[in-house]
């Protein structure tokens, strides 16, 4: 396992099928990713482990904007 962070999606490793997106309520237009499998929220999708340990990280926030989402991706290397 490459993370034991449990908001942590470790991509190659996690079940992308347990994943869904869901309201964050309020009325805000915000939502998130859910990982059905580990029940919690997902911060991060992890990308990439290098050798030294360096992390390639995706973080991602939907906006709906109508009927459609927009979504915000922020990559970085930890």
């Amino acid at each position: 396992m490459l993370s034991n962070n449990s908001t942590d999606f470790i991509v190659g490793e996690d079940n992308f099928k347990s994943i869904e997106i869901r309201d964050g309520g309020c009325g805000n237009g915000f939502f998130y990713f859910f990982d059905n499998d580990k029940h919690s929220l997902i911060k991060q999708f992890i990308l990439d482990t290098s050798k030294t340990g360096v992390k390639t990280c995706c973080g991602v926030t939907f906006i709906a904007k109508g009927n459609k989402y927009t979504p915000r991706l922020e990559l970085s290397n930890r």
